[in-house]
Formats: C-alpha cells, structure tokens, sequence
C-alpha cells in the first residue's frame, strides 16, 4: 500500500468518528494552520520537512491536503508518517525543490498566507 493511500484511508475512517471533534473542539489551544520545520542533517546536510496538520485544517483542507501530498515531487513513506488519535498527523517529507516552496504551495491558497 502507498504511504499516501495509507494517509487517506485512516484519515477518512477517524474523521467518520463523531467523537474525534468533540475532543478537538474541547482543546483549549486548538491549532488551525498546519506547523512547519526544516531539519537539516548534521553529517551529510540533507534537508527534511516536517509538517503537523491539525485536525481542524484536515477536515476543512483534506482534498487540498490529498492532492499534494499525492504530487511527484513530495517524497515520503509510511515510516514518515506519525498519526494522532484526534485525526492529525505529523508527516516527514524530502522533495527535489525547495521544502519552503512546496509547503507554501500547500498553504497560500488555503489560508492566504504572505
């Protein structure tokens, strides 16, 4: 199974789940944009990104959120993937073009981002 097919099956099935905004809406902080971080290896400097996508935005954003996660250029497995029982998760990535470019590219015309 593809790592991002595997995303879509599990996100699908815990949004279905009444009891998952319950408790998101429940938080007291509760995150509606996705967190970004650039980590750049100390020995070989390979650069990775991390993205956390909230609850809220999957449910708001989860076609937009498919499509890119589905481009060529987002690189990624299963083990790259970290699913919260909210329905968020946190996902590793490496791409061939600029990690910033690619997460803005998801970003900006969700939200309007600068």
């Amino acid at each position: 199974m593809k790592a991002c097919d595997f995303i879509f099956k599990n996100i699908s099935q815990a949004f279905r789940k009444k009891y998952i905004f319950d408790k998101v809406v429940l938080m007291a902080d509760v995150l509606n944009e996705p967190q970004f971080q650039i980590f750049t290896h100390q020995k070989t400097g390979v650069k990775t990104g991390r993205i956390y996508f909230p609850a809220l935005f999957i449910s708001e954003y989860y076609k937009n959120i498919a499509q890119w996660l589905q481009k060529q250029e987002i690189i990624f497995c299963e083990q790259d993937l970290k699913q919260y029982p909210d329905g968020s998760f946190r996902l590793y990535f490496r791409t061939n073009n600029s990690l910033e470019n690619e997460y803005f590219q998801l970003i900006k015309p969700l939200t309007g981002s600068k």
